[in-house]
Parts: structure tokens; sequence; C-alpha cells
């Protein structure tokens, strides 16, 4: 995520100046949708856009293609307010940490070791509102990189005929998880996977 990997390197070089970017943009429905729609902007001002976009979306959204407005009826906005607590929280996490910006064939092939584990959280597939992206023919070419690993892998995945294809003879739990994110009454159990080319335990 280009976005992100910009946010990071602002908030290290230019932290004063992402700041003061912030410091009087309102939590207002047209700020959101003025920021989705501006292009050509400088790197601090897409760090600040992308902070400001990922913090007011609804429901974590903010990543997707069309993300929607997040609002509360009886709390306080907090886009703004928390944005010293989660750079310092950020910058601490992330000590010791490498960042890469490739692709993952490239970083399997990079990092596969006997001891490495590499988690795995693709796209699901079939499924709308990602940004880039990541049809069938990726899902192939990631099922065929793990399961040639020296190490192990654990992947996250929707319940898919295709992907259970994929990933046929590695152990597989399957669960069911309810998206209540939308508040609605009518949310429904998705069936959802994790995949391991080692043993996992037979109950979730």
């Amino acid at each position: 995520n280009n976005d992100l990997i910009n946010l990071f390197r602002v908030v290290r070089f230019h932290k004063r100046a992402f700041i003061l970017e912030l410091r009087d943009i309102l939590h207002s429905r047209q700020c959101f949708l003025d920021y989705m729609a501006q292009p050509g902007l400088t790197d601090i001002q897409k760090a600040a856009r992308y902070y400001f976009i990922v913090k007011a979306a609804f429901g974590g959204k903010g990543g997707t293609n069309n993300p929607p407005f997040g609002y509360s009826c009886c709390s306080k906005a907090k886009t703004k307010r928390s944005v010293f607590c989660d750079i310092r929280r950020c910058h601490k996490r992330l000590d010791g940490v490498t960042i890469e910006n490739q692709s993952f064939a490239d970083i399997i092939r990079r990092y596969d070791r006997k001891g490495t584990v590499f988690f795995c959280d693709p796209p699901y597939l079939d499924t709308a509102q990602y940004q880039e992206v990541f049809g069938y023919d990726q899902h192939q070419l990631l099922a065929e990189k793990l399961l040639a690993i020296k190490g192990k892998f654990l992947l996250t995945i929707n319940d898919h005929k295709k992907i259970r294809q994929l990933y046929k003879g590695c152990s597989i739990l399957k669960y069911k998880i309810k998206y209540t994110v939308s508040r609605k009454k009518e949310d429904k159990d998705f069936g959802e996977m994790i995949i391991a080319n080692y043993p996992l335990p037979k109950k979730w």
C-alpha cells in the first residue's frame, strides 16, 4: 500500500508538518468527500489525507474503494484527538520491524527459511471494495509459492471452493464469523478458513 508507506515516511521525517496539516481539518462529511476526490497532493498532504480517510471512515473501511463516512450519535469525533497518541504508539510498535513494499512472491523468496513463519491475509476471492486487483490468478500464484516454501505458513481467507482446491492437502480449519460492523439486524454468518502447511487444531 503506497499510501501507507508514504504515511510512515512522512511521520518519520515531517511529523510536525503532518500534524499541522491535520490541525484545521474538521471531522465533516464534506471534508471526507473532498479528500476522497482530491488528486495532485504533496507527500505530506497525501499522508494527512490518507490518515484522515482511514480514521474518519466507518468500520475501518478507509482502505476500500468507496468507504462510507463514519459518525456517532453519542461520542466525540476522534480523528484529530487521537493523532498524537497514534503516532507514538505506532512508532513504539514498529521499533525493530522491517517494512517491505514488494510483491508477495518477492517477499516469500527473500525471507523463506526453515524457521520462517509467513502469516498471509490476502484479499478475499470474488469480493468487492479492494483498491488493488487480486484475482484468482494471483491466488494461484500465492498458493504455488506457499506450497513450495521451506518454512511454515498460516493463511486466512473466505471459504471458497476454488481456494479449497488450491490448498488441497493442507490443514484447513473452517469457521463462521458474523460481520457486525454494518449494524444490520439481518447480518449473517460468513464462512472463513484458516489454512496451514502444518497441523491445526480441530476446533477454532
